[in-house]
């Protein structure tokens, strides 16, 4: 399996259907630079994670294959930034 290759389209696919949030105007282009930067797209395998696994993800097929296929989340490396913070990171010329 060709991970790295799976990880570039994941992440073109992110980029994608954010412009296209943006265009379509339900999502203002800060939003979505913030939300790429902060959201990022996790590629695992049933068994590494095996306690989270059992507990969240419902079996109906064969446990043992579930636990050997991949999967695809999007998570958050960090918390949504408030108005606030974000105005204080921007006069500390911080960004």
């Amino acid at each position: 399996m060709d991970i790295d290759g799976l990880m570039m389209d994941y992440n073109k696919v992110k980029e994608l259907v954010l412009e296209k949030l943006v265009s379509e105007g339900l999502l203002e282009e800060e939003d979505a630079e913030e939300f790429g930067d902060r959201c990022q797209i996790l590629l695992y395998k049933g068994k590494w994670f095996s306690k989270w696994f059992d507990k969240n993800v419902k079996v109906e097929q064969n446990e043992v294959k579930l636990k050997e296929s991949y999967y695809m989340r999007v998570i958050e490396m960090r918390e949504k930034e408030s108005e606030i913070d974000r105005l204080i990171r921007r006069t500390n010329g911080d960004g």
